[in-house]
């Protein structure tokens, strides 16, 4: 586990434990090692030994750590592991603050266009490895937003700003935001993904105000690419079995989660759509 206890990658990979025990036939522990953004324990996974009993729980997050020194950089972690499956989403949605006359995605999308009244938009974290951070800079690029970014420590203090009318914007996970939202305390303008949360399939998505937007914030399960085929293709094939058990998924709803079980092929469509939509597209090639 790549992160320390209690986050949202941590509260997936717990549960999922117990599922994939019975699958395997053998317990299922969760090793926490955070460090590095999580680049200690991908590095860890990477050179264990490939025989199946060393996997890794892993976000989409991870595929935006900048390469610190001392670590096992990003891409030659990640090239050194192999995604054996996709088990949960977390919605995000972009909302604002009650004292402002947002009240719709279209609002928000003509509003940051005009920049007539500069928005702020605040999120938890900074640097591309913070979802609210990537929608930010998304919205810069696709339709030159004119808004600032303001960061916290973490989603939390970013909203409870946003209620107390500091900060115009927030972005974060609906879990986080769903009590200020069925409250009205918080107005909600528009999901991330198509990642849908009970309660919520009326809230429409930023892409159908600004075409081509797309962004998705996954938890899912890799192995050393060094293991056999088999063994992979086994292990795979647990995972998701072990997503599909009905516990798994209704554990997975009540932290506010959408459970999946994407098999190999489909998480790997997933992965080349952020590298090619962040990791060489956007930052590689036109700065940023």
């Amino acid at each position: 586990m790549p992160y320390a206890a209690g986050g949202t990658t941590d509260a997936v990979a717990r549960r999922l434990a117990p599922a994939l025990s019975q699958r395997v036939s053998q317990p299922v522990m969760v090793d926490n090692r955070p460090g590095a953004g999580g680049l200690a324990a991908a590095g860890a996974v990477a050179r264990a030994a490939p025989d199946g009993h060393t996997l890794l729980a892993v976000d989409s997050n991870m595929f935006f750590i900048d390469d610190q020194a001392g670590t096992m950089g990003r891409r030659e972690a990640l090239e050194a592991l192999d995604l054996l499956g996709v088990v949960a989403e977390t919605p995000l949605i972009i909302a604002a603050s009650p004292n402002q006359p947002i009240r719709s995605a279209r609002d928000l999308v003509e509003t940051l266009k005009q920049g007539n009244a500069r928005l702020n938009i605040s999120g938890g974290g900074t640097g591309l490895q913070s979802p609210a951070y990537r929608c930010y800079t998304l919205l810069q690029r696709m339709i030159n937003a004119r808004a600032d970014y303001v960061p916290y420590r973490t989603a939390a203090a970013a909203l409870q700003d946003t209620l107390a009318g500091s900060v115009h914007i927030f972005v974060g996970s609906l879990a986080i935001a769903d009590e200020a939202i069925r409250t009205g305390r918080l107005m909600p303008l528009a999901r991330l993904s198509s990642a849908v949360a009970p309660g919520f399939e009326a809230l429409p998505t930023l892409d159908q105000f600004i075409p081509g937007f797309r962004f998705s914030v996954w938890t899912g399960i890799m192995s050393p690419r060094g293991a056999p085929q088999a063994i992979r293709d086994m292990l795979s094939s647990d995972i998701i079995a072990a997503a599909q058990a009905p516990a798994f998924r209704e554990q997975i709803g009540s932290i506010g989660l959408v459970p999946l079980a994407l098999g190999r092929s489909e998480a790997m469509q997933l992965v080349r759509l952020e590298i090619d939509l962040w990791l060489d597209r956007w930052c590689c090639r036109g700065g940023g």
